[in-house]
């Protein structure tokens, strides 16, 4: 024992070479004789006097146990006797319930947990359990006493440290033995040393967190006295208050429904920790945390107490208050000048921050009717304030509002009154005394506008701009840049027109800051720059004036732009892109040539991992792409090499990676390592955002602009992509990146395609690609189905669909469709059984709502309803396949699988034995089939006419836009003609009434299309046929359903262009108002490229003198887009 106690000796020598030479003959001896090695090692625990070699020898006992955990096959403890294994095991015990010094007992204790979580599952450690009961039940011969000595308390302590760690395999021990843990629990919650309490209130954590409610409910008439031992804890400003009030956070995030019974007290006091000024910061936002945790999962429930929203609303308010007042904060220091600027207050230790934060939590998880009046009647107050330093109220309103904009409800009938109110309020505290409400009010119009466009932009753009433009000229540095800030974030989606008027006076504003001497501190400039990029993207071609003096300045800038002004060179890089995008190639193209030979000079440079310039570049490429196109292509074998390798990362050595970024660089691993990351499979890593990943997400998203951009000049580089991704299709660490990489696949699909069709070699190499992609799709569908979460069975069946669509026709075949409608219709019949299950955990037998079991709360019963509304969307995207499927290969499919198709369609659209969703599934459904396979398939789809014509104006909007969609497709055939005026009936019915809201919106904008496909189709068999075009007329243009619009409006444009006399109307009647839909809808997404072009032609060809007499009643709005029309 001796020379093992010199070993740990060397272990802290500050001479290296006994340092190392120590742990080799440490290593030596335990790898040469575990027994003898195991049996010094507990010599020492129970021996050796001095407690630095007894916890050198606890730890080294942990790290054999840990690497039994993530070694089995070749570890130590394997290589043991059984004999030495059990004396270990109840040396172990004994050595838990004697020592006496804190620092080894929690390592014995540690270990004994370590060892626990592999050993009690198997049985093979039957003495653990009873021996840590007894421990505990100890302490009842000192009930009633002041205290207990601590060869009592601190083995107890242990005791229920270890029960707790180890909770998560004992459920069916606490299933069997839950009377006596509640009992025991509430013995110790009454015992005077408050760490017995701690502990016990840590057990119960534990068992909340690891258990169902029937094992966890019996302890919830235990809340007062665990808030009982808080209130102590907190009067004797005991350490332990934060510790339990993490515990608590514990249940708050696993099950807040535990404390639903004694809310009504739990809150209060809660909520009053997070208020006491007198507490430290940590323990106020703990308590803060613990009840923001609670409303984000049970919201309803929190709501149920009549001041928790007030409360709660001005507690983080109040937050908002608690931090500093810098009075350096104008300054911009060396640091700052060098860096971003994260937020405007820069202080650890304040509240500020989790009041924004908790705000912004708070917002999202309840319902806005609950929120929002509660919300801004406070915020009205903080704008009113006049006691000591108001400013900090007006800051905190005003940036609080920033934090929660975007949860203002949109189809609220308020909502335009509201947002009005706002803007006025906060451009109203644009000029006031104090920078620092200055900057929170460019920092919410900067909100407010990505929050809340294009509305904002279309309603406010006369008073916003003008006072934005002047605050440019702020005195104060960084309000200035904020300023221009929010004046990028709202013009970005204001319209040419609109834009036009202030374009002038800001460029000489912006260009003067930027050739300024000295010059402008660098957060000006960039914003600047950034500035400059808008209005070129905006204006577009109207910004050619400027090139000649905005272009030299951005290249001398990126090229002389210092290591540390990396943003700024990546501005430059952003906003030289964007003005090539936006003019015309001809003037730009030589710039282009040079910058693309900057950008690979930059990109062989080689950029670290949090190189800011990286996103700019990537960002970049693809706009160089874009506005290159064929020019480009020469720049490929320079730039593909490096994404290739980015993406050829594989998911094992990812995580790898990712093991060793987070791995400590320590030699002893603590406590908070736990082995954890030693565990962990790469379906542990789903998700995770690490900037690997997220490179791998940005490559896939420069391959797709290449592709879409490139089409076949891409050729040379197919079967090398398809080479690279075709591993990513499993990607399980991120399910954006199995999504990019099926947009990627589509791509090149489609590029194969038109080049198989001109080249036979090309074809044969398709259609090999083709079914080994298809095996591929089969087998990857059927992992997800047994492995994969909705949310990633929604992204395979998507990206399987897009493929499909790319392949086109004639290359299934006939067995290949059938077997994929086949895996759709077991998709679907999986799903309905999840659903089902659903159903049940939420309705009794009796068919009466349950309310003691798994579904005993409204909170419970909205997050099934969330589950539900999953498994519908993906039941909505396995139709698509499906829908490609009828599309490319209808006889196939009507041959193989029509009668299914026609019996899901029958049984779920009947109102009287289906829900909402059955029915919106049947109608999606109903629309592809009456779409891709009639006339053929009409007969048997007569009967669903009628539910589909009371579908139109059933209350549920989803429906309505469904059947309007259904009815849509069946406008287009002839066979239609026998139910037309049955059908017109009941869209002018529809289109009569006054609902409100998007969803109805978007129905609105499908029936207007069935009105659209009957008049194309059907204008001969119209009764009243001037009345309905002259309505049709009339609703347009489509305005929220951007595919409907663009179909009907490029109708329009086709009965125009045949110069039909009924749409025209007499003498030209109906010309002016189909006139102003075009101008209005032109350049939107309510159109498209081939629309636009033709657009324009129709303007050109009506002439100048027939447009002024068609403008007489046109809006000024539309004469100005006009005019620029015509130039």
């Amino acid at each position: 024992m001796d020379a093992l106690c010199k070993l740990y000796e060397g272990f802290s020598s500050p001479d290296g070479s006994i340092r190392q030479e120590s742990e080799t003959q440490f290593n030596n001896l335990k790898q040469s004789d575990p027994n003898t090695f195991l049996q010094l090692t507990l010599g020492i625990l129970q021996q050796q006097p001095n407690s630095q070699y007894r916890v050198q020898a606890a730890i080294s006992l942990r790290n054999v146990f840990r690497e039994f955990v993530l070694t089995p096959d070749n570890c130590i403890w394997n290589k043991v006797s059984a004999e030495n294994q059990a004396i270990c095991l109840a040396t172990l015990l004994k050595c838990l319930e004697t020592e006496q010094v804190n620092v080894v007992s929690l390592n014995l204790s540690d270990t004994v947990s370590l060892i626990a979580m592999e050993l009690f599952p198997c049985g093979k450690w039957p003495d653990l359990l009873p021996f840590l009961f007894r421990l505990i039940s100890n302490l009842q011969n000192y009930t009633g006493a002041t205290s207990a000595p601590e060869s009592v308390s601190i083995p107890a302590r242990h005791a229920f440290r270890i029960i707790g760690e180890i909770m998560p395999v004992l459920d069916d021990v606490v299933t069997s033995h839950r009377d006596n843990i509640v009992s025991t629990i509430n013995t110790a919650l009454q015992f005077p040393d408050v760490e017995i309490r701690f502990e016990a209130i840590g057990l119960i954590s534990s068992i909340v967190e690891s258990n169902d409610k029937k094992n966890w409910s019996p302890l919830v008439p235990l809340i007062p006295s665990i808030l009982e031992t808080l209130q102590n804890l907190i009067s004797a400003q005991h350490a332990l208050v934060i510790d339990v009030l993490y515990r608590l956070t514990t249940i708050s995030e696993s099950e807040p429904a535990f404390y639903r019974q004694h809310f009504s007290i739990f809150f209060p006091q809660i909520l009053n920790i997070a208020k006491n000024i007198q507490l430290s910061t940590d323990i106020r936002q703990a308590a803060m945390e613990c009840l923001l945790c609670i409303v984000e999962t049970r919201p309803m429930m929190c709501v149920k107490h009549p001041s928790f929203v007030n409360d709660m609303v001005s507690t983080l308010l109040s937050f908002m208050l608690e931090f500093d007042d810098d009075p350096n904060w104008s300054e911009i220091s060396p640091e700052q000048e060098e860096n971003d600027l994260e937020s405007d207050i820069d202080d650890d230790d304040c509240l500020y921050p989790i009041g924004e934060e908790g705000l912004d939590r708070l917002a999202r998880a309840l319902d806005a009717d609950s929120f929002i009046p509660v919300f801004y009647q406070f915020v009205t107050i903080y704008m009113q304030e006049t006691s000591a330093h108001p400013w900090k109220y007006r800051y905190a309103a005003i940036m609080a509002i920033a934090q929660t904009i975007e949860y203002l409800p949109e189809d609220d009938d308020n909502y335009q009154d509201r947002i009005g109110q706002i803007i006025s309020r906060v451009l109203g505290f644009l000029q006031d005394q104090f920078p620092r409400v200055r900057y929170a009010c460019c920092q919410t119009i900067g909100q407010i506008s990505l929050d809340h466009s294009p509305f904002i932009q279309e309603a406010f753009h006369s008073s916003v701009i003008p006072q934005l433009i002047q605050a440019i000229d702020d005195p104060i540095s960084k309000v200035s840049s904020h300023a221009l800030s929010a004046l990028i974030n709202f013009t970005e989606e204001v319209v040419a027109e609109d834009l036009q008027p202030y374009v002038r006076p800001l460029m000489e504003k912006l260009l003067g800051i930027l050739h300024k001497h000295p010059q402008p501190p660098r957060i000006v400039r960039e914003q600047c720059i950034t500035m400059v990029a808008v209005i070129a993207g905006v204006i577009e071609n109207d910004f050619t004036p400027y090139y000649s003096t905005v272009i030299p300045y951005l290249k001398k800038t990126m090229n002389e732009a210092s290591p540390q002004l990396r943003t700024l060179k990546g501005k430059c890089i952003e906003c030289i892109t964007i003005i090539g995008f936006s003019i015309d190639y001809s003037i730009f193209k030589n710039d282009a040539q040079e910058i693309m030979l900057v950008f690979l000079q930059l990109l062989g440079s080689g950029l670290k991992g949090d190189d800011p310039l990286k996103e700019y570049l990537q960002e970049a490429l693809q706009r160089m792409c874009r506005i290159m196109k064929q020019d480009f292509v020469p720049y490929l074998p320079h730039l593909l090499p490096g994404i290739f390798n980015i993406l050829e990362t594989r998911e094992d050595s990812l995580a790898t990676k990712l093991l060793n970024s987070n791995d400590s660089s320590s030699d002893e691993v603590d406590k908070s390592d736990g082995g954890s990351l030693g565990m962990l499979s790469a379906h542990d890593f789903i998700g995770m955002r690490t900037s690997l990943v997220l490179d791998m997400e940005s490559s896939l998203d420069i391959l797709n602009t290449f592709i879409e951009v490139l089409g076949s000049s891409y050729h040379e580089y197919i079967a090398g992509t398809i080479k690279v991704i075709h591993p990513l299709i499993r990607f399980s660490l991120s399910d954006e990146i199995k999504e990019k990489t099926y947009e990627v696949l589509s791509g090149l699909l489609k590029i194969m395609r038109e080049l198989a069709e001109r080249d036979s070699n090309i074809r044969t190499q398709f259609s090999q690609i083709m079914n080994e992609l298809i095996t591929l799709f089969l087998s990857v569908m059927d992992e997800e189905c047994r492995t994969g979460t909705i949310d990633s069975q929604v992204i395979v069946i998507n990206g399987v669909q897009e493929c499909l669509d790319s392949f086109g026709n004639n290359i299934l075949n006939n067995d290949q469709v059938a077997i994929i409608a086949s895996r759709c219709f077991d998709m679907l019949q999986q799903s309905f059984v999840r659903r089902r299950k659903l159903d049940e955990r939420s309705v009794g037998e009796n068919g009466e709502i349950q309310a003691k079991l798994d579904v005993d709360d409204d909170d419970d019963k909205r997050c099934i309803e969330e589950e539900k509304e999953q498994e519908q969307e993906l039941r909505l995207n396995i139709l698509g396949i499906l829908g490609v499927l009828m599309k490319y290969y209808p006889n196939v499919y009507w041959e193989r699988v029509g009668n299914i198709t026609i019996q899901l369609v029958s049984q779920h659209i009947v109102k009287v034995h289906n829900n909402v969703e059955d029915r919106v599934l049947g109608f999606h459904l109903s629309a592809d089939v009456f779409q891709y396979l009639c006339p053929t398939a009409y007969q048997h789809c007569l009967p669903w006419i009628q539910h589909i014509l009371e579908g139109i104006n059933d209350p549920i909007a989803s429906i309505q836009q469904n059947c309007a969609y259904s009815l849509a497709q069946a406008a287009k055939l002839e066979q239609f003609s026998g139910v037309l005026n049955d059908a017109l009936q009941v869209l002018l019915l529809r289109l009569q009434s006054k609902t409100k809201g998007k969803s109805f919106n978007l129905a609105k904008d499908n029936c207007i299309s069935v009105l659209s496909n009957i008049i194309v189709h059907h204008q001969g068999s119209i009764n009243n046929v001037n009345e309905i075009v002259n309505l049709w007329i009339s609703l347009l243009p489509i305005k929220y359903d951007t595919d409907e619009a663009q179909n009907s409006h490029t109708a329009l444009m086709n009965l125009v262009d045949s110069k039909n006399p009924l749409i025209l109307g007499q003498n030209l009647e109906n010309f002016p108002r189909i006139l102003a839909i075009f101008i209005d809808i032109y350049g939107t997404s309510m159109s498209n490229d081939s629309l636009n072009s033709r657009i324009k032609l129709l303007i050109a060809q009506t002439g100048p003198n027939n447009l002024q007499s068609f403008a007489a009643n046109f809006s000024k709005k539309q004469i100005d887009k006009l005019q620029k029309l015509c130039q």
